[in-house]
Protein backbone atom coordinates (compact mmCIF):
# COMPACT_ATOMS: atom_id res chain seq x y z
CA UNK A 1 0.00 0.00 0.00
CA UNK A 2 1.43 3.33 -1.06
CA UNK A 3 1.26 6.59 0.86
CA UNK A 4 -1.34 7.98 -1.55
CA UNK A 5 -3.64 5.07 -0.76
CA UNK A 6 -3.15 5.60 2.97
CA UNK A 7 -4.03 9.28 2.61
CA UNK A 8 -7.03 8.42 0.46
CA UNK A 9 -8.47 5.94 2.95
CA UNK A 10 -7.69 8.34 5.79
CA UNK A 11 -9.85 11.01 4.16
CA UNK A 12 -12.67 8.49 3.74
CA UNK A 13 -12.40 7.57 7.42
CA UNK A 14 -12.41 11.27 8.32
CA UNK A 15 -15.65 11.81 6.38
CA UNK A 16 -17.37 9.02 8.28
CA UNK A 17 -16.03 10.23 11.65
CA UNK A 18 -17.35 13.72 10.91
CA UNK A 19 -20.74 12.22 10.09
CA UNK A 20 -20.78 10.27 13.34
CA UNK A 21 -19.93 13.47 15.23
CA UNK A 22 -22.74 15.33 13.48
CA UNK A 23 -25.17 12.55 14.40
CA UNK A 24 -24.08 12.49 18.04
CA UNK A 25 -24.41 16.27 18.39
CA UNK A 26 -27.62 16.61 16.35
CA UNK A 27 -29.03 19.16 18.80
CA UNK A 28 -26.73 21.79 17.31
CA UNK A 29 -28.56 21.57 13.97
CA UNK A 30 -31.66 23.18 15.51
CA UNK A 31 -29.86 26.53 15.62
CA UNK A 32 -30.03 27.94 12.07
CA UNK A 33 -26.73 29.82 12.40
CA UNK A 34 -24.84 26.66 13.36
CA UNK A 35 -26.77 24.67 10.73
CA UNK A 36 -25.58 27.05 7.98
CA UNK A 37 -21.97 26.75 9.20
CA UNK A 38 -22.21 22.96 9.14
CA UNK A 39 -23.72 23.01 5.64
CA UNK A 40 -20.97 25.26 4.29
CA UNK A 41 -18.28 23.11 5.90
CA UNK A 42 -19.72 19.85 4.57
CA UNK A 43 -20.24 21.29 1.09
CA UNK A 44 -16.53 22.18 1.17
CA UNK A 45 -15.75 18.55 2.01
CA UNK A 46 -17.96 17.43 -0.87
CA UNK A 47 -16.22 19.83 -3.25
CA UNK A 48 -12.90 18.34 -2.18
CA UNK A 49 -14.32 14.91 -3.06
CA UNK A 50 -15.30 16.12 -6.54
CA UNK A 51 -11.82 17.57 -7.07
CA UNK A 52 -10.24 14.27 -6.03
CA UNK A 53 -12.54 12.37 -8.41
CA UNK A 54 -11.68 14.71 -11.28
CA UNK A 55 -7.96 14.42 -10.57
CA UNK A 56 -8.38 10.61 -10.64
CA UNK A 57 -7.02 10.17 -7.13
CA UNK A 58 -9.58 7.53 -6.35
CA UNK A 59 -9.14 3.94 -5.24
CA UNK A 60 -12.88 3.26 -5.12
CA UNK A 61 -15.34 2.53 -7.84
CA UNK A 62 -16.46 5.56 -9.83
CA UNK A 63 -18.69 7.96 -7.81
CA UNK A 64 -18.24 6.14 -4.50
CA UNK A 65 -15.67 8.64 -3.27
CA UNK A 66 -17.96 11.55 -4.13
CA UNK A 67 -20.70 9.84 -2.13
CA UNK A 68 -18.26 9.40 0.76
CA UNK A 69 -17.30 13.06 0.56
CA UNK A 70 -20.94 14.18 0.62
CA UNK A 71 -21.93 11.77 3.41
CA UNK A 72 -21.63 14.47 6.13
CA UNK A 73 -23.80 16.81 4.04
CA UNK A 74 -26.39 14.09 3.44
CA UNK A 75 -26.39 13.35 7.17
CA UNK A 76 -27.05 17.00 8.04
CA UNK A 77 -29.89 17.32 5.55
CA UNK A 78 -31.50 14.06 6.71
CA UNK A 79 -31.31 14.98 10.39
CA UNK A 80 -32.76 18.43 9.74
CA UNK A 81 -35.55 16.89 7.63
CA UNK A 82 -36.36 14.26 10.25
CA UNK A 83 -36.52 16.95 12.92
CA UNK A 84 -38.86 19.05 10.78
CA UNK A 85 -41.14 16.11 9.96
CA UNK A 86 -41.33 14.95 13.60
CA UNK A 87 -42.17 18.47 14.73
CA UNK A 88 -44.90 18.87 12.09
CA UNK A 89 -46.48 15.45 12.69
CA UNK A 90 -46.36 15.24 16.48
CA UNK A 91 -46.50 18.98 17.29
CA UNK A 92 -43.72 18.38 19.80
CA UNK A 93 -40.11 19.33 19.37
CA UNK A 94 -37.94 16.21 19.19
CA UNK A 95 -34.79 15.96 21.28
CA UNK A 96 -31.95 13.50 21.00
CA UNK A 97 -31.47 11.03 23.80
CA UNK A 98 -28.65 8.68 24.72
CA UNK A 99 -28.21 6.05 27.42
CA UNK A 100 -27.50 8.72 30.06
CA UNK A 101 -30.56 10.85 29.34
CA UNK A 102 -31.11 13.87 27.14
CA UNK A 103 -28.18 14.40 24.79
CA UNK A 104 -26.67 17.87 24.48
CA UNK A 105 -25.00 19.35 21.43
CA UNK A 106 -21.61 20.99 21.43
CA UNK A 107 -23.05 24.53 21.46
CA UNK A 108 -26.67 23.92 22.37
CA UNK A 109 -28.20 22.59 25.58
CA UNK A 110 -30.99 20.03 25.34
CA UNK A 111 -34.11 21.40 27.05
CA UNK A 112 -36.44 18.47 26.50
CA UNK A 113 -38.95 17.12 28.99
CA UNK A 114 -37.94 13.67 30.18
CA UNK A 115 -41.57 12.40 30.30
CA UNK A 116 -41.50 12.04 26.48
CA UNK A 117 -38.67 9.55 26.66
CA UNK A 118 -40.22 7.03 24.21
CA UNK A 119 -40.77 9.74 21.58
CA UNK A 120 -37.19 10.97 22.03
CA UNK A 121 -35.86 7.40 21.81
CA UNK A 122 -37.70 6.75 18.55
CA UNK A 123 -36.47 10.07 17.13
CA UNK A 124 -32.88 9.32 18.20
CA UNK A 125 -33.01 5.85 16.64
CA UNK A 126 -34.29 7.28 13.37
CA UNK A 127 -31.61 10.01 13.14
CA UNK A 128 -28.91 7.43 13.78
CA UNK A 129 -30.15 4.63 11.52
CA UNK A 130 -31.66 6.44 8.51
CA UNK A 131 -28.45 8.12 7.26
CA UNK A 132 -26.49 4.90 7.65
CA UNK A 133 -29.09 2.75 5.89
CA UNK A 134 -29.54 5.27 3.08
CA UNK A 135 -25.81 5.58 2.40
CA UNK A 136 -25.34 1.80 2.42
CA UNK A 137 -28.24 1.46 -0.03
CA UNK A 138 -26.74 4.10 -2.34
CA UNK A 139 -23.29 2.46 -2.11
CA UNK A 140 -24.76 -0.87 -3.17
CA UNK A 141 -26.72 0.78 -5.98
CA UNK A 142 -23.58 2.49 -7.31
CA UNK A 143 -21.60 -0.72 -6.95
CA UNK A 144 -24.18 -2.74 -8.88
CA UNK A 145 -24.85 -0.24 -11.65
CA UNK A 146 -21.65 1.75 -12.23
CA UNK A 147 -18.79 -0.59 -11.33
CA UNK A 148 -17.42 -3.11 -13.81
Amino acid sequence: MQISEVLFYSTVLLYFLISIGITIYAEDLKDSRIFIKYVIFTLGLGTFGIIMELSEWNFFCQYNYILSAFYPFITIILIKSITFVCFKIFKLEPFAIDELGLSNGVWKKNNGIIEYKLYYAIYSTIIIMLPILLIVKIFFYIDNHFCP
